[in-house]
Formats: structure tokens, sequence, C-alpha cells
């Protein structure tokens, strides 16, 4: 380390994973209750990406995106 800074610490896992919900979701609750830490569904019955996934959830997220009747999620 260089004197008067701090030695690097390891960082956090991050996902580098975005997830997003195009136009024409159909209310049918899949990705919600596949993957609830990151779709949730509004006041509307639409789903709606609550949080983007952690390394722990990325799995799950694109378990909902592969397997959504409308075919809106995307998770790259």
């Amino acid at each position: 380390p260089v004197r008067g800074r701090p030695a690097p610490t390891k960082r956090k896992e991050r996902s580098v994973m975005q997830v997003t919900i195009e136009p024409g979701c159909i209310g049918c609750t899949l990705c919600a209750s596949t993957c609830p830490a990151v779709f949730e569904m509004d006041a509307e019955g639409l789903a709606r990406v609550a949080a983007q996934p952690g390394p722990a959830d990325e799995e799950a997220a694109r378990e909902a995106a592969a397997n959504c009747p409308a075919n809106v999620i995307r998770a790259e």
C-alpha cells in the first residue's frame, strides 16, 4: 500500500445483470412468484422491476425472463 492510503479491500461481488420489462405484460404473476426479490406486481396488476438482481438472484431472474408467456422480460 502507498503510505497514507488504506490497503485495498476486496469488493463485494455485484451483479452486472440489468432486468427490464417491456410494454405488453399480461399480469400473470409468474415473474413475481419465480423471483420476488426482483419483480413485484403494481397496483394495476402488471409486473414491475422492484430491484435489480444481486448475484444470488440472477438465475431466478433469468428463469423468470425465459418463462414469461408474454416474452417482455429482458435479463441481460
